[in-house]
């Protein structure tokens, strides 16, 4: 149910989109005109190309002319699809991911999404073509979270902070290490041992924080792949006709990968958020431990369960 509601959703969305596009489109201008043109010479200075004609005669043809063109850009089905791309592309705009390779992939995942929309669109008005968007039902879904996910990499990717942190903190265990050897006071090498499990325990939680980024990027990488599987998987459905199993299994497939990628968003959100770049600096060795501990715990069990 929610997924029929989701997609009357979106088609409302695609059906208001080409309604504003059939009023903007150049032809719709030019009728605009000429009506404002031909009227006004008609209603001024009295021009009529026949004995019986009016003024408001080119106001009756310019709205029927406008309501072609709306019908016409209704029923067209390469308008559709480039409102639909448009739509998809300002929801999900690869221009908002700064890394290039995230971006491409992004592209990608788009590209994929309007080939099956394109061959859902071809095929033929009645059971074939209700089958077929019942069949990708949660792909809109799907590519929302490819987006999401994109985007936690993203951040991650280009954060400052963790960057210096992830050559800072090396340096400085290296540099503790060396101080400790040269103290010979123990309250300061009890201080400098502190500093150093907590620069340790801070490393760690920076070199799993790592590791989840690490799984989650293979994680994105194998979604586009079974992307491009359920666009080959639409078009034997589209060719060879409505085969149940093969419909099913196809449906299966895509919740399944919904569902993968909120495991592995949801995995970099604890891993990533409860301690920001600016907190890890501030915690306690204890505190970082018990990060690291949960972070290994949640991001081993969810995150490479899915790679």
């Amino acid at each position: 149910m929610a997924g029929k509601n989701q997609r009357t959703r979106r088609e409302q969305e695609i059906w208001r989109a080409l309604l504003s596009y059939a009023i903007v489109r150049p032809e719709s201008a030019v009728v605009l005109g000429l009506t404002i043109v031909l009227g006004g010479l008609s209603l001024i200075f009295r021009w009529q190309p026949f004995p019986f004609w009016r003024w408001w005669y080119w106001l009756i043809l310019g709205l029927l002319a406008e309501v072609g063109i709306v019908y016409t850009t209704l029923t067209d089905q390469s308008a559709g699809a480039l409102v639909m791309r448009d739509l998809f592309r300002q929801e999900y705009n690869p221009r908002e991911i700064r890394d290039p390779k995230l971006r491409r992939q992004m592209e990608r995942a788009l590209d994929y999404r309007d080939r099956i929309e394109e061959v859902i669109q071809k095929s033929e008005t009645g059971i074939m073509r209700e089958h077929l968007l019942e069949t990708t039902t949660g792909l809109d879904d799907w590519l929302g979270n490819i987006f999401e996910l994109s985007l936690r990499l993203d951040t991650y990717q280009g954060d400052p902070v963790i960057s210096q942190d992830r050559e800072a903190v090396p340096l400085a265990i290296q540099n503790l290490q060396a101080k400790l050897k040269l103290e010979d006071d123990e309250s300061v090498r009890d201080t400098i041992r502190h500093a150093l499990d907590q620069k340790r325990a801070q490393w760690t939680v920076l070199e799993r924080l790592d590791n989840a980024m690490d799984k989650a990027t293979f994680q994105f990488e194998s979604t586009l792949t079974a992307l491009g599987t359920v666009y080959s998987q639409v078009l034997l459905i589209g060719a060879r006709g409505v085969e149940g199993g093969r419909a099913k299994r196809l449906r299966q497939d895509i919740a399944d990968q919904v569902q993968g990628l909120q495991d592995v968003a949801d995995s970099l959100d604890q891993a990533y958020q409860p301690a920001g770049p600016a907190d890890i600096a501030s915690m306690s060795v204890e505190q970082l431990k018990r990060l690291a501990d949960e972070g290994e715990k949640r991001l081993g069990g969810q995150v490479s369960g899915r790679s």
